[in-house]
C-alpha cells in the first residue's frame, strides 16, 4: 500500500527586525506625512485666520464727534492719550494706533480716553488682555468680566475703577483686525459697555 503521508514543509521563518522594519517604512513615512501635512494646516489656518475672519483689514478713526462726544482738544488730555497708546503698542503688534479723549458736552466731569489701534491679531482675547494690563497701570481694576461684543464680533471685557476718587468703568474689545480699550469717567459699568458698543460703530471700518 502506497505511503500517502509527506513531509510537512518547514514552517515559514519569522522575519527578522530589519526586515520588518523595512515593511513597515512605507507605513511610518506615510503616518509621518499625515502628521506634517495636519500640523501645516493648523499653522496655516491659525497664521491666516485674521484675513479669514473678515475682520481684517481694519481701521479706526477719531471723528470731532462721537456717540453724543466731542473729541477734546486740550494738550494736556492730547498728551495722555497718546502715551496710553504708545504703551499700548509696545506690548501688542498693531499697523496703526488711535488714542483720544471724548468729553460729554451735557457734563464736563465726564471723559472717555480711547486707546487702541488696527492690525492682524491672531489671538483677539489675548490681545486684549494686553490692553486691560496697560491701561490698568496705576489703576486697580476689578470685577473684570466679558460682555456681550456686540453685531461686529469678537470679545469685549468691562471692569470698574476710580480715578481721583471719581468712579470710572474700564471697557475694551478685540477681534482679529482691531483692539481698543476706554476708560469712561463718571459713567457705570453697564452705561460704559452700552456706549463702547456705539463708538464701536462708529469708528470702526472694515
Amino acid at each position: 500500500m502506497p505511503d500517502h503521508t509527506t513531509d510537512d514543509p518547514d514552517p515559514p521563518t519569522p522575519a527578522s527586525g530589519p526586515t520588518r522594519v523595512r515593511r513597515r517604512l512605507p507605513l511610518i513615512v506615510a503616518g509621518a506625512l499625515v502628521l506634517v501635512l495636519v500640523i501645516g494646516a493648523v499653522s496655516g489656518y491659525v497664521f491666516f485666520r485674521p484675513h479669514l475672519s473678515g475682520q481684517h483689514p481694519a481701521s479706526l478713526s477719531t471723528p470731532p464727534q462721537v456717540a453724543g462726544l466731542d473729541l477734546a482738544t486740550d494738550p494736556f488730555l492730547e498728551d495722555a492719550a497718546v502715551q496710553m497708546a504708545a504703551a499700548m503698542t509696545n506690548e501688542i503688534d498693531l499697523d496703526d494706533a488711535i488714542a483720544a479723549f471724548y468729553l460729554d458736552p451735557a457734563d464736563d466731569q465726564r471723559l472717555v480716553l480711547l486707546a487702541g489701534g488696527t492690525g492682524p491679531l491672531r489671538s483677539p482675547s489675548g490681545a486684549l488682555d494686553d490692553a486691560f494690563e496697560e491701561a490698568g497701570v496705576g489703576l486697580a481694576i476689578a470685577d473684570v468680566d466679558d460682555v456681550d461684543a456686540g453685531p461686529m464680533g469678537g470679545t469685549a471685557r468691562c471692569g470698574e475703577t476710580a480715578m481721583d476718587e471719581f468712579p470710572a468703568a474700564v471697557c475694551g474689545w478685540a477681534d482679529h483686525g482691531s483692539v481698543v480699550v476706554a476708560i469712561f469717567l463718571n459713567w457705570t459699568v453697564a452705561e460704559a459697555h452700552a456706549l463702547l458698543q456705539e463708538i464701536r460703530a462708529q469708528i470702526l471700518q472694515r
